[in-house]
């Protein structure tokens, strides 16, 4: 859920980071976020927290404040996969008292897993930290040049792009494991998938202007960029799909956990939605300015999303074709700055949520008569299903998306 790396880079650069006591019952005057600038889904699904400029603020999927904590300046952030910790720029933070554990002191690229390291990487190395107590492990030159890094999901390989090249390495055996060289001049971007098969990345290519699907360069006359998204196989190293040409570029990417859909944000604030097996766009909306954020939930179903409107609407590019204006929330913050949606609902994502969290539920009833007679099933029986028979972040998605369809 970042934009630009290049914007956060710039943004944490400056952060000073500084820990306060937890305030107990804040009035919802006193804890409003502040311009936002991430957010990020507790891995269960039932909490968001939203990283502002005077503090976190962790709430409910009804937006109730759950709890916050003020801090000087504002950071990018993130969720530990076991859900005990957030990364708060170069800090590491307890996920329910908000108390700032321990701080690495530099900009944490690669991510928290399952409580046991934090990555970060300066360029040509990459630092490994313990999150039990910030102690770094142990420095690893990796031999060659990285712009954008991750760590896959299970914490065992940091995922490197430079330019046309993304790199795996893996951390047992200290070494890089594979190289591959994608069909495209410069990488913007890229993200894997929740089982860390396929990595979506966003790229461009200089080419004339006049190009079909091209836009024209601000500082090069008779040049333009060709901007598309494309899905790499990391289990072979081939390239699966390439987009048509995109009227932006895209700058973070978010997957569905059961990998059927990818969103992406671009610069100009509009979320694109596509399927992930097909790359068949399947919505678009605007959202708020650049720098911006989105993110599903991790089943997939609801999308947590910036939406503060720019003042100057005329950066975006010209392509109403591509906007659904009818995206309504299901839940916002007061002033609607954050909110959440569901795009683009559809019985086969119902079908998808249930199956990637073993629902015990039947989607598509030969019984019912009407779409409208489905849906109310469906909702009955998540309400009526016994407790523990689903995770709640999945019988949330679940009646969320099917509410949405009975609404469109």
């Amino acid at each position: 859920m970042k934009s630009s790396w290049i914007y956060a880079l710039l943004v944490l650069a400056a952060v000073s980071l500084v820990g306060w006591p937890v305030k107990a019952a804040p009035s919802t005057q006193d804890a409003t976020p502040l311009h936002v600038y991430d957010l990020a889904w507790n891995p269960d699904g039932m909490e968001i927290a939203v990283f502002a400029s005077n503090g976190v603020f962790v709430y409910d999927r009804a937006f109730q404040l759950l709890r916050y904590q003020e801090m000087a300046n504002g950071a990018y952030g993130g969720w530990s996969s076991d859900g005990t910790q957030l990364i708060v720029g170069s800090q590491v933070w307890d996920a329910d008292t908000l108390n700032v554990r321990f701080d690495v002191d530099v900009t944490v690229y690669g991510g928290l897993r399952g409580g046991a390291q934090v990555y970060s990487s300066s360029g040509t190395e990459i630092s490994i930290f313990d999150a039990a107590d910030g102690r770094l492990i142990e420095t690893v030159p990796l031999g060659y040049q990285v712009e954008y890094v991750r760590s896959n999901h299970a914490g065992t390989q940091i995922i490197s792009g430079d330019g046309k090249i993304v790199s795996v390495f893996d951390l047992d055996r200290r070494t890089r494991t594979a190289r591959y060289t994608l069909p495209v001049e410069s990488m913007l971007g890229f993200t894997l998938n929740a089982d860390d098969t396929r990595l979506v990345y966003s790229a461009s290519k200089r080419v004339p202007q006049g190009t079909p699907g091209s836009t024209p360069s601000p500082l090069d006359p008779g040049m333009a960029f060709l901007t598309s998204i494309g899905i790499l196989d990391m289990t072979i190293g081939e390239v699966l799909l390439e987009s048509d040409p995109l009227p932006e570029a895209m700058f973070s990417f978010s997957w569905t956990g059961d990998g059927t859909r990818i969103a992406g944000l671009s610069q100009s604030g509009t979320v694109y939605i596509w399927n992930a097996d097909t790359l068949e766009l399947l919505t678009a909306f605007s959202a708020a300015e650049y720098p911006s954020m989105m993110g599903y939930s991790p089943y997939g179903g609801v999308m947590a999303v910036k939406m503060e409107q720019p003042e100057d609407d005329s950066r975006r590019p010209p392509t109403p074709q591509y906007l659904d204006d009818m995206v309504q929330p299901i839940a916002a913050l007061p002033g609607g700055a954050v909110q959440l949606i569901v795009p683009a609902p559809s019985l086969d994502q119902l079908q998808a949520i249930s199956a990637n969290c073993d629902a015990p539920i039947v989607v598509e009833q030969p019984g019912a008569d009407t779409q409208a007679d489905q849906l109310a099933n469906v909702i009955e029986q998540v309400r009526t299903l016994p407790e523990g028979a689903v995770p709640p972040g999945c019988a949330a998605d679940l009646v969320a998306v099917a509410e949405a369809l009975q609404g469109g």
